[in-house]
């Protein structure tokens, strides 16, 4: 479990790390009619300006063929970024908060999305929640040794007298 954590910690920090000048989303796409038009909706994770980010928007579009792809694995491999513009401090520290399609960044790559919704926090933070386990295991691991090599290492000397 520790080996997979800390494969995963490194994973999320290469993808932090890359996010600064790509975009990277992976996600899925859910489509029903609508009349005349199809709902795209759309359901991503992804890091983009150092931060990981999770939501999704709603796109209708004409149809495209004559079957309808229920779900659909979908996203975009290291595109390159056009970071949005930070409106606020807490923008600029990684944190953000985007109710609806008025105040999305994203909106340039689901032009014409009906809603839309996002939340972002710093990058680091996935890889450093990913990387806690196994370092706490490493540390309570190494003082364990120490009480099966030398009890006294850790609980002190016996008392005299």
């Amino acid at each position: 479990m520790a080996r997979l954590c800390i494969g995963l910690a490194l994973g999320l920090a290469l993808m932090w790390a890359s996010s600064y000048r790509w975009l990277t989303t992976i996600g899925f796409d859910f489509e029903e009619p609508r009349g005349e038009l199809i709902l795209t909706r759309y359901y991503r994770i992804g890091w983009d300006v150092g931060c990981f980010w999770v939501g999704g928007a709603d796109l209708p579009q004409h149809r495209h063929g004559p079957t309808l792809d229920w779900w659909d694995p979908g996203g975009m491999l290291f595109v390159r970024s056009v970071p949005p513009a930070p409106r606020s401090l807490w923008n600029r520290l990684g944190w953000w908060w985007i109710p609806d399609i008025s105040h999305d960044p994203f909106e340039p790559l689901y032009r014409g999305a009906i809603a839309s919704r996002w939340i972002g926090i710093p990058g680091w933070i996935p890889a450093a929640l990913a990387g806690w386990y196994p370092l706490r295991r490493w540390r309570v691991g190494g003082k364990a040794r120490k009480v099966r090599e030398d009890p006294r290492s850790v609980v002190g000397p016996a008392p005299t007298g």
